[in-house]
C-alpha cells in the first residue's frame, strides 16, 4: 500500500523570492516611518520642554527685572535679571464685547456694541426731506446691483443661472471654478476692467472667488491659491460678495453669516474683516458699497439692501495704506421715528459725506439725507478699567499691557497707558515692558488717554486688551 506523502505545515513551506522581499521591504518601511514618529516626538518634548522653562522664568523673575514682550510673537526676553523672588503670574482679556470689565464713570470714549470698539462719539445729522410717492423714492436697487455692466463698448451680463455673458456670448470661468456650483455672481466696473465675485459649495463650506477681467482674461485677486482667502467659519454660509470703490482703492466684501473683507490699493492687500463681525453681519445681508474720498481721506459707506436688515457702516482711513477703523450707524439711526424696513442709499453731496437714503416702511417710502460730520475731537478722551483683580488678599507688584488693539489717528498727539494696584494711584506705563508698582497694591487697573486728531474726520479705534499679565508677590 502507498505511503501518503506528509503535508507540511504553513511555517515549513519554502517562501517565494517575490513574497520575501515584499515582506522585508514592508518590515523597512514600517521600521523607518516608527524611527521618525519617535524621533518627532523627542523633538516636540524637547519644544514643550523649552516653552515650559520660558513660562518659569517669566514667571519667578524679580520685581526689578524689565521683561520685554513681543506683541506679535507673545515671547518673553529678560533684559536685566537679579536676584530671584518667587511669584506667580496670571492674565486678564477683554474684547470688549460688553462692559463687564469697563468703568462707566471714569470712562467717555464711545462704545460701539456691534462692532465691539471705543471711537470718539461721532458726530452726525439725520434729517428726514420727504415722503415719496414712488417707491424708493426713484432709487434702483438694479444701479446698486447691476446685472449688466458696460465699459465702451464692451458689456458683461450675468444670468439668472450664474453664468457670465460677455458681449452676448457666454464668457467661459476660469479652470479653478470647474465644475464648482456657484450660489451667487456679482459684477462691477471699475476705470478699464470689470471685478467678478463669485461664491461656490455648500452653504456649509462656502468658499468666494475674485477676478479682475479686462476683456481678454482673467486675473486671480481672492481665490483658493492666493494669500488673501473668502473661507467663511462655522459651516454657515449663504453670503455674496459686494465691491465698491475706485480702481486705485476699491473694497471687497462677503457679507454672509460670517463677514470676510479686504481692502485693495494698488498692490497692496489689506484684510479687514474684523471690522465684519457677527454682530455686524447679523446673519448676513446684501452690501451696497459707496466710497467718497481719496487717500487718508477716504471712506467706505456699506449701506444693507436686505428687507428687516437696514444697516449703515463706515469704515475710514488711517492713512495712505492702513484703514483707521469702522463705525455702525445702524443702532444710531433707526430708532424711534425712524425704524424702516428696508434702505437703499446714494450719494447726495460726496464731498461733504452726505448720503440719501431711501427707506420703506410698510407701504410708505420716504428720503432721509445723513450727514456724517466725523468725530468729537474737542479733547482728550479715556477708557478705564474696573478693578480685575478678583483676589483681594493678593499683593500684585508687576504687570504689563502685552497685547491690546488701538489704531491712531492721524495728527494725533499720541496715546498714554496707564496702570494701577491701588484705586486711584494711576502711573504711566510703556506698552510691551513690565511696569514694577511704586508700592504694594492688591488691585488692578488699566487706562488708556487718547489725544484728539486735527482732523476731526479721524478718531482712534481701540478693539481689545487682549493680554494684560500681572505678578503676584508671594
Amino acid at each position: 500500500m502507498p505511503r501518503k506523502k506528509p503535508v507540511k505545515k504553513w511555517w515549513q513551506r519554502r517562501v517565494s523570492a517575490t513574497v520575501f522581499w515584499s515582506v522585508l521591504a514592508i518590515i523597512l518601511f514600517l521600521s523607518i516611518f516608527l524611527i521618525g514618529n519617535l524621533y518627532s516626538i523627542l523633538l516636540l518634548s524637547r519644544q514643550a520642554e523649552a516653552d515650559l522653562t520660558a513660562i518659569a522664568t517669566a514667571s519667578t523673575t524679580p520685581l526689578n527685572t524689565e521683561i520685554s514682550i513681543n506683541p506679535d510673537s507673545a515671547t518673553v526676553a529678560v533684559l536685566t535679571p537679579s536676584e530671584q523672588a518667587p511669584e506667580r503670574l496670571s492674565s486678564f482679556g477683554d474684547s470688549f464685547s460688553g462692559l463687564s470689565y469697563i468703568d462707566r464713570t471714569t470712562t467717555d470714549l464711545f462704545w460701539d456694541e456691534n462692532i465691539t470698539a471705543f471711537t470718539f462719539p461721532p458726530v452726525y445729522e439725520a434729517v428726514k426731506q420727504n415722503d415719496c410717492s414712488e417707491p424708493f423714492c426713484g432709487l434702483s436697487f438694479e444701479s446698486a446691483e447691476p446685472a449688466s455692466v458696460c465699459l465702451k463698448n464692451n458689456c458683461l451680463h450675468k444670468t439668472d443661472d450664474n453664468r457670465l455673458l460677455y458681449n452676448e456670448r457666454e464668457l467661459k470661468l476660469p479652470p479653478a471654478l470647474a465644475g464648482q456650483e456657484i450660489s451667487s455672481l456679482t459684477i462691477y466696473a471699475l476705470d478699464d476692467y470689470w471685478l467678478i465675485g463669485l461664491v461656490t459649495g455648500p452653504t456649509e463650506a462656502e468658499r468666494g472667488w475674485v477676478y479682475r477681467f479686462d476683456g481678454l482674461a482673467y486675473s486671480p485677486l481672492i481665490t483658493d491659491t492666493t494669500d488673501s482667502q473668502i473661507l467663511p467659519r462655522y459651516q454657515r454660509g449663504g453670503g455674496k460678495i459686494a465691491f465698491g470703490g475706485t480702481a486705485d482703492d476699491f473694497l471687497v466684501l462677503y457679507a454672509g453669516y460670517d463677514g470676510r473683507a479686504f481692502r485693495f490699493r494698488g498692490s497692496a492687500v489689506e484684510d479687514v474683516s474684523k471690522f465684519f463681525g457677527l454682530r455686524v453681519t447679523g446673519g448676513g445681508f446684501r452690501p451696497q458699497i459707496l466710497k467718497a474720498g481719496t487717500g487718508k481721506d477716504a471712506v467706505f459707506y456699506i449701506c444693507s439692501l436686505t428687507e428687516t436688515k437696514p444697516k449703515l457702516i463706515k469704515i475710514w482711513s488711517q492713512d495712505d495704506l492702513r484703514s483707521g477703523g469702522a463705525l455702525d450707524f445702524s443702532p444710531l439711526l433707526f430708532k424711534d421715528d425712524w425704524q424702516p424696513q428696508q434702505i437703499i442709499c446714494a450719494f447726495s453731496d460726496a464731498a461733504k459725506n452726505e448720503l440719501a437714503i431711501a427707506s420703506k416702511t410698510n407701504e410708505s417710502s420716504e428720503l432721509y439725507r445723513v450727514t456724517d460730520n466725523g468725530f468729537d475731537n474737542s479733547r482728550a478722551r479715556q477708557a478705564t478699567s474696573i478693578n480685575l483683580n478678583r483676589q483681594d488678599k493678593e499683593t500684585i507688584k508687576a504687570a504689563v499691557l502685552a497685547d491690546f488693539g488701538l489704531e491712531t489717528a492721524t495728527g494725533s498727539a499720541g496715546t498714554t497707558a496707564y496702570l494701577a494696584n491701588s484705586a486711584g494711584q494711576f502711573e504711566i506705563v510703556q506698552p510691551y515692558l513690565w511696569h514694577n508698582f511704586e508700592q504694594a497694591g492688591a488691585e488692578l487697573y488699566w487706562r488708556l488717554v487718547l489725544a484728539p486728531a486735527d482732523d476731526n474726520s479721524h478718531s482712534p479705534w481701540f478693539d481689545h486688551v487682549n493680554r494684560l499679565d500681572y505678578l503676584f508677590k508671594d
